[in-house]
């Protein structure tokens, strides 16, 4: 069994109107020290394989398939052993 951890966010070249409200937010709270924010969806899955090369392979067939839309959003999988 492994634990696959998914993160996925938008690619540098596309706004996140996430990101930009929270922005927004924090200078009409005028917090300071807070720049570049980011944010992201994160995702925990455990994943029944033989070896971790194969849950690697399943979890990134389905991050490719429902998680994420390639044209706007970038992903990493990180695989640990459970």
């Amino acid at each position: 069994m492994f634990l696959a951890k998914i993160i996925v966010k938008f690619k540098k070249s596309v706004k996140n109107p996430e990101a930009k409200t929270l922005e927004t937010l924090i200078t009409r709270l005028e917090m300071s020290g807070i720049e570049d924010v980011s944010c992201a969806k994160f995702y925990e899955l455990k994943i029944d394989a033989q070896n971790s090369f194969e849950a690697e392979k399943i979890a990134i067939d389905l991050t490719q398939k429902i998680l994420s839309n390639p044209i706007i959003e970038e992903f990493e999988v990180k695989i640990e052993h459970l």
